[in-house]
């Protein structure tokens, strides 16, 4: 498992010894089909449809329960923990671009892009991952407006959120 995950990355670490491989975020599917090449188990998570919830924020629920092997419940509270600390992050976000800090900046912009991708929040992932290339780059001009393309997109992503979290009945198994 590796977070390795350009182009040619594969193929690499494949050649380097690795027996598969499989990138972050870790999808619970990718995971099983590569583990199960060597010890074949039991995991059926085929019968995981959601539901759509009409928002306009590109959530890809297909996805997002097949991070958690299916499991509407930790769905649930994956997303919770993440709303939880949502505000903090970005916080600390706003506070490091202001500051100048690419470090810091490219590390929140990170943790938030991988959250995103978990979570399966396409649109706000999209602009979190570049956020996060343009910190690493340190160009904290761009950043700024950056983060004031993400924040309210994200804002708007936990409004979804919280309402699954309060209504998961909206997320559904087939």
């Amino acid at each position: 498992m590796t977070a390795h995950a350009m182009k040619g990355d594969k193929e690499r670490c494949l050649a380097g010894g690795m027996d598969g491989y499989v990138s972050k975020p870790v999808r619970a599917q990718e995971l099983y089909e590569t583990l199960k090449e060597f010890a074949p188990v039991g995991l059926d998570t085929s019968s995981t449809t959601p539901t759509e919830v009409n928002s306009g924020v590109d959530i890809d629920w297909n996805s997002a329960l097949e991070a958690v092997a299916g499991d509407k419940d930790l769905l649930v509270t994956v997303i919770d923990a993440f709303l939880e600390e949502c505000p903090q992050h970005m916080a600390d976000l706003a506070t490091a671009i202001s500051s100048q800090d690419s470090k810091t900046s490219h590390r929140l912009a990170h943790l938030i892009k991988g959250a995103m991708a978990t979570l399966a929040v396409n649109s706000v992932k999209d602009v979190a991952l570049e956020l996060e290339q343009i910190c690493k780059d340190g160009n904290m001009e761009r950043a700024q407006m950056l983060y004031e393309k993400l924040e309210p997109q994200l804002l708007k992503a936990c409004e979804v959120l919280e309402d699954c979290v309060s209504h998961p009945d909206k997320i559904s198994h087939a």
